[in-house]
């Protein structure tokens, strides 16, 4: 389509059974750029099929449970810190983040303090942490250069994203609340369209503005075909979940665990009678 010889080395076999991160590891990236981000959501399939048993086996011990997998991924990482592919793809390798998630939520449904901590947050320091944050991940590449910075790499940073939420749902003095913005939460529901399809964007961009001729220039770079990138992947994302997704979205009322009424509600609303709702 694009004009692109194909070369493909990916492992379908590793691919269809969520295993596309080991398959980064073992083959180099896919070929076709649109499997590249896949290795995220292999490794998010996993967390899924296991996180229920490990919450079922440590349900009295589940902020130890949160501890082990987080030090172990600390001790797994500084002992492969030397191959950059492990360090980025392989599973016990940034399950932290999850495990960090994992914690940050016990704390929040059981622990009041540490909620009502964060809802105390005053601007400065709110400011203070959101700079920090975002100077570690200009300079990520000089900060954690070393074997013990890139050991904690991802755990310093996946500490600062789950902080962003954190300040984001509970803090009374934010600068901005996302969620109070209509256009953030209506397209929340596209983001996995958005993720896993964006490169169909960026690849269709790309190939309109060499036929245009609009890639000779800095601001046809950098403005026409981003914005064109952007707006074929919403739409591509858009397509995706009324077309795609929304199917697998309804057999959750069926197989999912639902809490409340409300939620039970949610579940069996016609997409355009939650729209409403929402």
């Amino acid at each position: 389509m694009f004009g692109q010889v194909p070369n493909e080395t990916a492992n379908p076999w590793l691919f269809v059974s969520f295993l596309s991160n080991i398959n980064n590891i073992k083959n180099g990236l896919p070929d076709a750029s649109i499997l590249g981000v896949l290795w995220s959501v292999s490794i998010e399939e996993q967390f899924y099929l296991f996180w229920p048993l490990f919450m079922a086996l440590f349900r009295k011990q589940r902020p130890l449970l949160f501890l082990t997998i987080l030090i172990g991924s600390l001790f797994f990482r500084y002992f492969h810190y030397a191959d950059s592919s492990v360090i980025y793809f392989h599973t016990f390798s940034v399950i932290s983040d999850m495990a960090l998630g994992g914690l940050l939520a016990w704390l929040c449904f059981e622990k009041e303090s540490f909620v009502t901590n964060i809802s105390y947050l005053k601007k400065p320091l709110i400011f203070s942490i959101y700079l920090l944050g975002i100077l570690l991940i200009i300079f990520r590449k000089d900060i954690f250069a070393s074997p013990m910075g890139i050991t904690f790499e991802n755990l310093t940073l996946s500490t600062f994203f789950g902080f962003i939420i954190l300040e984001q749902n509970y803090s009374n003095h934010s600068f901005f609340k996302v969620g109070n913005n209509k256009f953030f939460t209506q397209w929340g529901k596209y983001t996995y369209g958005l993720y896993c399809l964006h490169f169909i964007g960026i690849l269709s961009a790309t190939h309109i503005s060499q036929i245009l001729g609009t890639n000779k220039s800095l601001f046809g770079v950098l403005v026409w075909e981003t914005a064109l990138a952007l707006s074929i992947s919403m739409a591509t994302a858009w397509l995706s979940f009324h077309l795609y997704e929304i199917h697998f979205l309804k057999l959750k009322v069926r197989f999912g665990f639902v809490t409340t009424v409300k939620e039970k509600r949610r579940n069996t609303m016609d997409p355009m009678e939650e729209e409403l709702m929402v």
